[in-house]
């Protein structure tokens, strides 16, 4: 275990039932008890969260210490409620991309949103781990990763993105060019 003591993340992933969420279990409790000044947090980015099958306890996105272990919180993602909080964040920028280079209106992006998006489950997760590393909001992080076949979505859903990032780049471009024709 003394080979991890340096990490600050750990990601446990691979097929459905091959004992991911108790290695996460295991470890994150490990870490908990060999750093008891530091907050561990074990998360689930599987939307058949487990968690709380292993822990005994009532998992959800807030997270929650474990009564043994106070140091450790436990937190199963919810990644319609990750994508709400993406909306918010970044919707009018989006939107004010596209409404530049095309006759698209903002609220017409609205069925965009709404399309069942390969992997944006798996990406939300991400984006949120990322976040909570950057800004520590805890000292160490173990993910129970969702089975490998979410994985592939996510893959899926990076060239969606390149498809879409391409057709906002059009829309910037073309936004440019009748800006520079009437600005002369």
């Amino acid at each position: 275990m003394e080979l991890f003591d340096n990490l600050n993340l750990a990601m446990f992933s691979g097929k459905g039932g091959v004992g991911k969420t108790t290695t996460s279990c295991a470890f994150a409790c490990q870490w908990a008890k060999k750093f008891p000044d530091e907050k561990i947090l074990l998360i689930s980015t599987d939307p058949a969260h487990s968690l709380g099958d292993v822990l005994q306890i009532q998992v959800t996105d807030t997270p929650k210490p474990l009564e043994s272990l106070p140091n450790l919180l436990v937190r199963a993602l919810d990644a319609n409620l990750l994508l709400e909080e993406f909306k918010q964040r970044y919707g009018d920028i989006l939107e004010l991309l596209v409404e530049r280079g095309s006759f698209v209106e903002g609220e017409d992006l609205t069925p965009v949103w709404d399309l069942d998006w390969p992997g944006l489950d798996e990406l939300m997760g991400l984006l949120e781990i990322q976040r909570l590393c950057n800004e520590k909001v805890v000292n160490r992080v173990v993910v129970d990763m969702a089975p490998s076949g979410h994985t592939l979505n996510l893959f899926r859903l990076m060239d969606f993105l390149d498809t879409l990032l391409k057709s906002l780049e059009l829309f910037q471009q073309k936004y440019r060019f009748i800006k520079e024709s009437f600005a002369g």
